[in-house]
């Protein structure tokens, strides 16, 4: 399991950021509309470059067989599914031994217990790892719009999930202040680490790992 990624990266000094910060786990993007696309060959050089970091690939709407292909190309350790996949797209990829990310797009308003539990308790219940994350619209994802971290707060509270993920408008100066309130296991971030828009900015991928240990310590 992984407590900070770093999603979004498209060149090896990106890795080496987050190899150096103390990050767990790289995301790379593998939907052909965002500015973080990351293609399959280039994806499987930046895994191949790494020994301490695990790496999570970013899926929208993509078929269970392109996944699996690109899955065991690249030799990612996790599916992170951020489209409109259905819970059976889920089963068949764990099915196929991947191990599942699935990205709840929520709302940026006030969120009940309930209101979580109808969206994330299905996808739990058949062994996906959980990420919260800002419903971003077309974009699905990397919005930088941020979620009631309050409300997840009293979610996390009753909830039996105890590995589940954060994202959605995190940076260096609020990942700390969104962790006690949310109450987060683990931290997803892109946008937030970026100096313009899928441009990976170092000093803030350290910044954003340091401030999350230490929310954790």
């Amino acid at each position: 399991m992984f407590r900070i990624k770093i999603c979004g990266v498209r060149a090896a000094e990106d890795v080496r950021a987050a190899e150096a910060a103390g990050a767990d786990c790289i995301g790379l993007n593998f939907y052909p509309a965002s500015v973080r696309y990351l293609q399959p060959e280039a994806a499987a050089l930046l895994v191949q470059n790494t020994s301490t970091l695990q790496s999570a690939g970013v899926f929208v709407n993509e078929p269970v067989d392109r996944i699996r292909e690109i899955a065991a190309a690249v030799k990612l350790d996790w599916v992170q599914l951020h489209g409109d996949e259905t819970l059976q797209i889920g089963s068949d990829l764990i099915a196929a031994d991947l191990s599942v990310i699935r990205a709840v797009r929520l709302p940026t308003t006030q969120l009940t217990a309930a209101t979580i539990d109808a969206i994330v308790l299905p996808w739990a219940e058949i062994g996906a790892r959980i990420l919260l994350d800002a419903d971003g619209g077309p974009q699905f994802g990397g919005s930088g719009q941020r979620l009631d971290w309050d409300g997840i707060g009293r979610w996390a509270a009753q909830t039996s999930l105890d590995d589940w993920i954060l994202a959605g408008g995190l940076n260096p100066d609020n990942v700390g202040d969104a962790i006690r309130r949310s109450r987060a296991a683990a931290v997803d971030v892109a946008s937030g680490t970026e100096s313009a828009p899928g441009q990976k900015d170092p000093a803030k991928i350290a910044a954003f790992v340091d401030n999350a240990k230490a929310a954790w310590a």
